[in-house]
């Protein structure tokens, strides 16, 4: 029998290099790096790497050291009218309601937190009023974010919410391949992440995923050599990874394919600190590439967590499983 590739040790040298992150008044860096914001999630807003540590703390079942500032730092982003927004000004340029209201209130739901001021009358306003072709308000991930905030927050999905955000991806459909295109300029394997967010907004809202096989199929023809996804940009290997344990039945194939993800994941984007850079090209670690890399790990069996399918709705999937988590949350 084969010795595990981590150790207790190397698992604590990842729970250390998190807890690191950690500020004053409930405060949570991006990196250890001072003043690094990463090449992602927390240069849009400051609750990111809050939200990413409160989760894989859970995860990995650790007890969180500032619970309760850090739910007060979160909130300290509510508006009146029941979304959130960075009070970091670095992140203004890059800004969509739905992603920061999406990001805190993940961070709330690990936590234990609740908001202060209702987001519903935002979330339903919002979701009718989303446009792909409106990018000053609405980006192609935007959809599932506002679906993911009702789950989050134990409320169903008005139907005409759900429809329109389904309808939304839909209209974004290839018909050759089943995979959702975010615009056409982009690689094929950049059609990645949009359709794993157009997965997560059918499954949220009980419709069936058009061509499901065919995208399974796709994802698992686009693993690179190396075991990863980096076609897919920065977070393509978690993604495939929640796509393939959604949409298959997870059978040898299928963990041996997620296996090979978490083996590129610790020899290519395991910094020395104990945290993580997004594509093994030696950048520094940061909050965000530690949370997508961990569940990923945790995804291939090669983490151990105490959570349970049951947990729904932590993160972004990294606790679906194929048929223990199927969900309708729509409002007949």
């Amino acid at each position: 029998m084969t010795e595990p590739r981590l150790s207790p040790e190397d698992i604590r040298r990842m729970i250390d290099y998190l807890l690191a992150l950690q500020g004053k008044d409930g405060t949570w860096r991006a990196s250890t790096r001072g003043g690094y914001l990463g090449i992602s999630d927390c240069l849009y807003n400051d609750t990111s790497a809050a939200a990413y540590v409160a989760e894989l703390l859970l995860t990995l079942g650790i007890e969180h050291p500032n619970r309760t500032q850090t739910i007060e730092f979160i909130n300290a982003r509510q508006t009146l009218e029941g979304y959130y927004r960075p009070l970091d000004a670095r992140c203004a340029p890059r800004w969509y309601p739905a992603h920061s209201t999406w990001k805190s209130l993940r961070g709330l739901r690990a936590l234990g937190g609740k908001p202060r001021y209702d987001p519903l009358p935002f979330l339903r306003k919002h979701g009718l009023e989303l446009r792909f072709d409106d990018p000053a308000h609405c980006y192609s991930y935007a959809p599932d974010m506002v679906a993911g905030c009702y789950d989050l927050l134990d409320e169903p999905i008005p139907a005409d919410v759900a429809a329109h955000l389904t309808a939304l991806y839909a209209s974004r459909r290839d018909s050759l391949t089943g995979w959702f295109i975010q615009t056409t300029p982009y690689p094929f394997s950049l059609m990645n992440p949009m359709t794993f967010h157009a997965m997560r907004t059918y499954k949220y809202t009980g419709r069936p995923l058009p061509e499901a096989d065919l995208i399974l199929e796709w994802f698992m023809r686009m693993q690179e050599k190396d075991g990863g996804w980096t076609g897919g940009g920065v977070h393509g290997t978690f993604n495939a990874g929640v796509v393939i344990r959604t949409l298959s039945d997870n059978s040898e194939q299928y963990k041996k394919a997620l296996r090979r993800a978490g083996e590129w994941i610790l020899d290519s984007c395991w910094n020395k600190d104990g945290g993580f850079n997004h594509l093994g090209d030696g950048k520094p670690s940061e909050a965000d590439a530690c949370y997508f890399h961990i569940a990923t790990l945790v995804m291939a069996g090669m983490i151990p967590t105490p959570l349970t399918p049951a947990c729904r709705w932590i993160g972004v999937g990294h606790m679906w499983l194929n048929g223990a988590t199927e969900f309708t949350n729509v409002r007949t």
